[in-house]
């Protein structure tokens, strides 16, 4: 299986500006990508593994993807900015 499915976005209602990532390999990018398929987050992760904080900019409400690069691939999980 593919452990990129093991990144975890929490909590998926997000009511601040920041949100929890758990990151099971070294993942080197994350992108926020919102409804119309536009990147509006783009952050280096510098291969960072274990619980990261996200800091977002003020976004929109509405429903987001995040997307995590890391050894196996992409993976993407569904947030949203309430």
């Amino acid at each position: 299986s593919n452990s990129s499915s093991l990144i975890k976005v929490y909590p998926a209602i997000i009511k601040g500006r920041t949100f929890n990532l758990s990151l099971p390999v070294p993942a080197n990018k994350l992108q926020v990508v919102n409804s119309t398929g536009s990147v509006v987050f783009e952050r280096n992760l510098n291969n960072a593994i274990g619980a990261t904080i996200i800091n977002l900019p003020a976004l929109s409400k509405g429903i987001y993807i995040v997307q995590v690069w890391d050894e196996n691939g992409a993976s993407a999980s569904k947030i949203i900015v309430d």
